[in-house]
């Protein structure tokens, strides 16, 4: 019979893996003592709401936070805050902190996240070049929007699309500048990203796409963007959006293997059976997908922490096989996807996008694989079943409005 895993787990990271793992761990019973370390000054938060709600200025801070600290207390979780971890040894388990503290493990968990990728090029050093990633990345931005003021996002994927409406709504003058040919080009089907694109257009947003930015100009502060097509974007504040680079280097420095992330297997254990990786920094053998993949989203760091609880808990290897799905919020757009889409698929549309309500479903070979829908729950929640079933199913079939898809629609077994 499977035991629990025995002595102190030490979960570096306090996002959303590493928060729901503790939590998780505590709501299967285990009595392990649990230490929870996370660089920032505050208690585990959404992340988010940052690009969107917050950053507009809808959502109060005290709503990003899961929990207060005494939650934490009162299930035994000890939070170490404001706390770096600089080193593994995985000979004697124990994390070394930056303050030069030590604490043993008998297992470990990196949920480690990432941290905005910089643009190293001319002027990047200026005053009002920023980035976003934090809750005082998001208050610092916020203060500095003027108005009618020009702002340059660099980058036009989610969380690129999703500042420039943030900034739009609070009355800045937005230009989103994407290198490749179209916005959202990464992940997004076609015609769900031109119909985002349009909304932004008809909100306010310029959209400078097929060209890239050749570096900042400024004195002291920035003033505008130089684009490798020799055109300027003249900008007091300049957001760069163009993604984010894994906080991997404490794993690779203890001998793990790293791709853009841990590499991890299906449940989320890395070469070293001790330590374990999860959230947007673990590079899995997904059980759905069939293949190797790094996901960044809320839903694949709050399955992974529970797949790796159960684990920690019982002591039986829990894989995490879940479909994935993501979604995104801008302007009067709720975008919820599922699956994960490639260029591969062909793509067959559900209901009107004149009416900003409808609905991509991506196939390969007749499967459905992916479903993208605009302000369509109902398509959404029968995506998931579609998806999770691998529903085979005609374009001519899929694209005609009075075949029914709840009929066809696997029920959870």
């Amino acid at each position: 019979m499977a035991e629990p895993a025995s002595g102190p787990i030490v979960i570096v990271g306090a996002g959303q893996a590493g928060m729901q793992l503790a939590m998780s761990l505590r709501q299967l019973g285990s009595e392990a003592p649990v230490t929870l370390i996370g660089e920032e000054a505050f208690p585990p938060y959404e992340r988010p709401p940052l690009s969107k709600a917050f950053l507009a200025g809808e959502l109060p801070r005290e709503r990003l936070f899961f929990r207060s600290p005494e939650a934490y207390a009162e299930r035994g979780i000890e939070l170490k805050l404001g706390t770096r971890a600089v080193a593994l040894d995985r000979n004697g388990r124990t994390v070394q902190l930056a303050d030069g503290g030590v604490l043993p493990y008998g297992n470990c968990v990196l949920a480690t996240g990432g941290r905005a990728r910089a643009l190293p090029l001319p002027g990047a050093e200026l005053e009002g070049v920023v980035s976003l990633r934090s809750i005082d990345d998001a208050d610092t931005l916020r203060a500095r929007v003027e108005p009618g003021g020009g702002v340059a996002v660099i980058g036009g994927g989610y969380i690129g699309m999703e500042i420039a409406a943030s900034l739009t709504k609070l009355g800045a003058r937005v230009t989103v500048i994407e290198a490749l040919p179209r916005v959202l080009s990464r992940g997004i089907a076609p015609l769900v990203a031109d119909h985002m694109a349009s909304r932004h257009r008809t909100s306010g947003v310029t959209l400078r796409t097929g060209t890239g930015v050749a570096g900042f100009e400024g004195d002291a502060h920035v003033r505008a963007v130089r684009l490798v097509d020799g055109s300027a974007v003249e900008a007091t504040l300049v957001v760069v959006g163009v993604g984010a680079a894994m906080n991997d280097e404490l794993a690779a420095a203890a001998g793990l293997a790293t791709d853009g992330g841990v590499i991890t297997d299906a449940g989320g254990r890395t070469a070293d059976p001790h330590i374990f990786a999860i959230g947007d920094v673990s590079v899995q053998d997904h059980g759905f997908l069939g293949r190797r993949v790094r996901l960044e989203s809320v839903q694949n760091a709050v399955d992974q922490a529970k797949a790796v609880a159960k684990t920690l808990a019982t002591g039986e290897m829990t894989a995490m096989a879940e479909v994935p799905w993501f979604w995104t919020h801008q302007f009067d757009m709720m975008v919820q996807m599922v699956g994960v889409a490639g260029d591969e698929l062909d793509w067959v549309v559900r209901g009107d996008p004149d009416a900003n309500a409808f609905a991509a479903y991506g196939l390969a070979n007749d499967v459905i694989t992916a479903v993208q829908a605009v302000n369509s729950g109902t398509d959404y929640a029968l995506g998931r079943r579609l998806v999770r079933g691998r529903v085979q199913l005609a374009p001519a079939r899929l694209a005609d409005p009075a075949t029914d898809l709840k009929s066809l629609a696997p029920r959870r077994g």
